[in-house]
């Protein structure tokens, strides 16, 4: 797929906007910033079990600055669109999700990454992924990383369905060096390492009542390790 995008300041949708099945990169581009993406991506049914998917691409991202080189429109309001979205968490797999809010001004990204996920029984399923990622940042910051993103990420994971209505899911995320600024600085550096995350989930027969629980960051060296739970009921 190719993509040329102009982010709007106003949110269009509380969706991802996809062409051909491939959604849009919205992790970079700031409200008022251009982006150009070229992507390539195949799945692929080994077995009734077994899928394996790879991608491999390459964006441009060109936001507000001023006249210094330094990123506009950086403060993460409501055209952060994953502050409206669905923060529960369903999507074990992915290695999307970046650790902070980046705000930079231009750069290059060149990406690759390849899934497997099996299904190795009736209740349990398993994953592993890896991804590689260059990104140079061509103005603020020459030759620097874009923030949040290291050049290597892996994730191997499980998760378990129980015929009494539950769920636990449980994954751990390897992140090479990275950087919470744009700038690199020594004070924004992120080590390498390892974290894990818990997720339980059950309710009640009718689905009325529901119980969610999610612990993050275990074993983080870059964050403090975070509970959260919650009950929902539906009426």
């Amino acid at each position: 797929a190719w993509q040329r995008w102009l982010r709007p300041a106003a949110i269009g949708s509380l969706g991802a906007t996809a062409t051909a099945g491939i959604a849009m990169d919205e992790r970079f581009v700031l409200p008022g910033g251009r982006q150009e993406r070229y992507r390539a991506q195949v799945e692929w049914e080994a077995t009734p079990r077994l899928l394996v998917t790879a991608h491999a691409g390459r964006q441009e991202v060109d936001n507000l600055f001023s006249a210094f080189g330094v990123a506009l429109n950086t403060r993460p309001d409501s055209s952060n669109l994953e502050r409206l979205r669905n923060r529960s968490f369903n999507n074990l797999a992915s290695l999307e999700e970046l650790e902070g809010f980046p705000a930079f001004s231009r750069g290059e990204l060149r990406e690759a990454g390849a899934a497997v996920n099996f299904v190795a029984g009736r209740h349990l399923s398993l994953y592993g992924e890896a991804a590689w990622a260059d990104s140079e940042n061509t103005l603020g910051n020459p030759g620097g990383l874009f923030p949040y993103l290291p050049k290597r990420r892996a994730a191997l994971g499980a998760t378990f369905f129980s015929d009494r209505r539950f769920s636990l899911g449980a994954k751990a995320v390897y992140r090479g060096e990275r950087f919470a600024d744009e700038a690199n600085s020594e004070a924004g550096r992120l080590p390498a390492g390892w974290s894990g995350t818990l997720h339980a989930y059950w309710e009640t027969d009718d689905k009325r009542w529901s119980a969610e629980l999610l612990v993050r960051n275990i074993g983080a060296k870059g964050a403090d390790e975070a509970v959260g739970v919650a009950i929902n009921c539906r009426f």
